[in-house]
């Protein structure tokens, strides 16, 4: 099946199993496992217990997988445990490092006043300066809800058989004074591979290529499959993916395309050779020689199972008339897309379209937030600049972005609105009726309370092109120590971008 390693890729999909336990405690198997193992504890927690199923056993041997990647998200903070638990985003592991144990202080909610803010007296006297900064910088819901587990290696905070395979795996894909060599050339030739010009049909068969996941017959015999390993092509050596590149065939097709390079050596590994190549030969010359990659390996595949007979200059010239059509038709598709009205678009005549927008710097957490309100002839409503310092990722604040918006909306008395944001991240998140695990998984339960103090509310995404006035709100909220709000009216620039919204509309009044 191609698994690195079984014994870890089962314990990946048992971990799946332990992950439904510990998220959906409703279910019929989590009740049956609780009542019979662990009646007062989590599943996290429970011991193996007096006799255990063969199905136990099995799901609990995934349990030391679930500890390694499971953060918490902090609602109400009484679930969590202060010194055990993974609850920190911005420290190894989630976890709090300390000398000494405070046994005053044992869930998170010991660290949080009545009105759902950190005692930040409390926390700076407990842990160091850069520990509580920390905590500081965890974002606390105005709704109090209930704390929910997350699956830290996957932005989405859910758990997947891949990512808990990959947390397992570690670096043993090679060895690690190899690692960052290989990694290295990897990353070059991939760098070359996507910034192509080309189909991703293209793309997608070379980097088969590069990542060795080609049936070349040498692939084929490894995996016990009876075939022959002579090249199909020339009959001279065995298939592998570096034979493809020594190839006399290859090599004929690429003199004709006026591609010729120098051989692999024999001390060279064709990976770095490839990197090397690809650094050396302009843009055009590398679409041609993955194109040629493409082709060739479709003639191998054409003469295995019809029995073709192609000479290399009839796959040459399929090569350049294939490139020339691909130029054909992104100039069309270039021109289609200038074509395309790249514009905002007003609200029905009953309601009021808010755009919101976040701009946000990875290195510090800050983040400003812009928010324009505008009726359904384009005149503006309200506008809001806001600076905020609690976002851990850029999806984080644009949740931020979203969920000021509706207050804002609210606060100037309107209750049927349109809210139109560029974070399609954010906007499914609102739209899916499923519970969210993600890092802003409270603010998104909060926007959905919002949500019910409307008597119509609707979230749309929209390019960031069409979202140009939220934009320049947002950098003006960078110079903002305080909240600002204008009523009617916005910054300069912002009310231009809007008159160009109504000119482009057509719009009056």
């Amino acid at each position: 099946m191609g698994f690195r390693n079984l014994a870890k890729f089962n314990i990946a999909i048992l971990a799946k199993q332990g992950w439904s336990l510990l998220t959906n405690p409703d279910s019929l198997l989590s009740k049956v496992f609780r009542g019979r193992y662990y009646p007062n504890e989590s599943f996290l927690h429970a011991n193996l217990g007096s006799d255990p199923s063969y199905a136990r056993k099995s799901i609990w041997a995934s349990r030391g997988l679930l500890e390694k990647g499971i953060g918490w998200i902090i609602g109400d903070g009484k679930s969590v445990n202060i010194w055990n638990d993974s609850w920190v985003p911005g420290l190894p592991d989630g976890r709090i490092m300390v000398d000494s144990i405070s046994t005053q202080f044992t869930t998170v909610s010991d660290l949080i006043d009545e009105q759902g803010l950190w005692k930040e007296g409390v926390i700076r006297m407990l842990f160091s300066p850069i520990q509580a900064d920390q905590i500081l910088k965890v974002l606390l819901a105005s709704v109090p809800t209930p704390d929910s587990y997350s699956w830290r290696p996957d932005n989405s905070g859910i758990y997947s058989v891949k990512s808990g395979y990959k947390l397992l795996m570690g670096s043993e894909f090679y060895p690690q004074d190899e690692l960052s060599e290989v990694q290295q050339w990897k990353k070059s030739v991939f760098s070359k591979i996507w910034a192509c010009s080309i189909p991703a049909k293209v793309k997608v068969t070379c980097w088969r290529f590069v990542k060795n996941y080609i049936p070349t017959n040498v692939n084929l015999s490894i995996r016990r499959i009876l075939v022959s390993i002579n090249c199909l092509l020339y009959d001279s050596g065995q298939e592998s993916v570096q034979h493809l590149f020594e190839c006399r065939y290859f090599k004929q097709v690429l003199h004709i395309l006026h591609c010729n390079f120098i051989n692999i050596s024999g001390e060279q590994q064709w990976l770095q050779w490839l990197a090397n190549l690809f650094e050396s030969i302009s843009v055009e010359k590398v679409r041609f020689f993955l194109v040629a990659i493409w082709a060739i390996w479709g003639y191998r595949n054409k003469r295995l199972h019809e029995n073709a007979n192609q000479r290399p200059e009839e796959v040459a010239n399929f090569v350049i008339q294939y490139i020339r059509e691909v130029d054909e038709a992104f100039i069309i598709k270039n021109s289609m897309l200038k074509q395309r009205k790249t514009q905002w678009e007003p609200p029905p005549t009953d309601c009021v379209k808010t755009n919101f927008d976040a701009s946000y710097q990875s290195d510090t957490w800050i983040m400003s937030i812009g928010i324009i309100i505008r009726n359904d002839n384009g005149l503006i409503m309200g506008a809001g600049a806001y600076l905020n310092m609690k976002a851990v990722n850029p999806e984080m604040a644009e949740a931020l972005a979203c969920r000021q918006a509706l207050r804002l909306t609210r606060e100037l008395g309107f209750r049927r609105a349109v809210v139109e944001g560029d974070s399609l991240q954010i906007i499914n998140k609102l739209l899916d009726g499923s519970f969210d695990r993600s890092s802003s998984s409270s603010i998104i339960h909060e926007i959905k309370i919002l949500q019910g103090s409307f008597d119509y509310l609707s979230f749309k995404h929209t390019p960031r092109d069409f979202n140009l006035s939220a934009h320049l709100l947002a950098r003006e909220g960078r110079y903002f120590v305080t909240p600002r709000i204008w009523i009617e009216k916005a910054p300069m620039t912002v009310e231009t971008a809007a008159c160009e919204d109504r000119r482009r509309l057509g719009l009056s009044g």
